[in-house]
């Protein structure tokens, strides 16, 4: 601090405004919770029902980012008036201080979290949600490689393992992760047996027709091809 302070008081006003990263953060920490990302995904197990509970929550944590913003300078104002009217003097250039800390620190880590996940995540349902809502998605013909696990979608949204990724193998040898929404309730008759060639194994393992979205490879249907 620039100077001692005559009145308790005046120092509380002045330093509120860092107490205010506490707050600020509870709601993004909120946002991030299980529980909030239970109610996002609740009820929702088709491809589309899981797209629309990430960008749900997406919109929620861009939502607590701004709101947590606008706590540290709402008490920032707020301390500022309250000092104003004693006509406390000298206190300024402290009260900033303890104003633009917090201010860095939530823009720092908010900043971060969304650049790195939540806007991609947005980007990436919106995009594969077009997709389904056009009936655009890629039709692709593929065997599947041994292997699988429950999962949820890449990134911090997660609150269900509610897909099954699997490594498949299409007709022009590409190798590619996908999901499978366990809604489909699907488990593949028979995988690529890389002992043998490839001529082999598209005559006596099952291939099946996925319907793919193109950000996430989340598959709309399954169905088995034609011997």
């Amino acid at each position: 601090m620039s100077q001692p302070y005559s009145r308790r008081s005046d120092l509380f006003l002045v330093i509120s405004p860092f107490f205010s990263i506490f707050p600020a953060l509870l709601l993004v920490l909120g946002a991030l919770s299980e529980p909030v990302q239970r109610w996002c995904q609740a009820g929702k197990s088709t491809a589309y029902g899981i797209l629309g509970a990430a960008r749900t929550w997406c919109f929620l944590m861009l939502g607590a980012a701004a709101l947590g913003l606008a706590v540290i300078l709402l008490i920032t104002v707020l301390a500022a008036r309250a000092l104003k009217k004693r006509r406390a003097s000298g206190v300024w250039k402290d009260l900033a201080k303890m104003a633009v800390l917090p201010l860095a620190i939530h823009v720092g880590i908010c900043g971060l979290m969304l650049n790195s996940e939540v806007l991609p995540l947005l980007g990436k349902t919106g995009a594969d949600m077009k997709q389904i809502e056009s009936s655009q998605t890629a039709e692709r013909e593929v065997w599947f490689l041994p292997g699988s696990m429950s999962t949820h979608l890449p990134g911090y949204f997660g609150p269900e393992k509610n897909l099954t990724q699997y490594q498949v193998r299409d007709a022009g040898g590409e190798t590619l992760t996908v999901y499978v929404p366990a809604e489909l309730s699907f488990e593949p008759g028979g995988t690529w047996q890389s002992s043998q060639t490839p001529e082999w194994n598209r005559e006596n393992i099952p291939g099946y027709r996925l319907s793919l979205t193109d950000e996430f490879h989340l598959a709309v249907t399954v169905g088995e091809t034609a011997p």
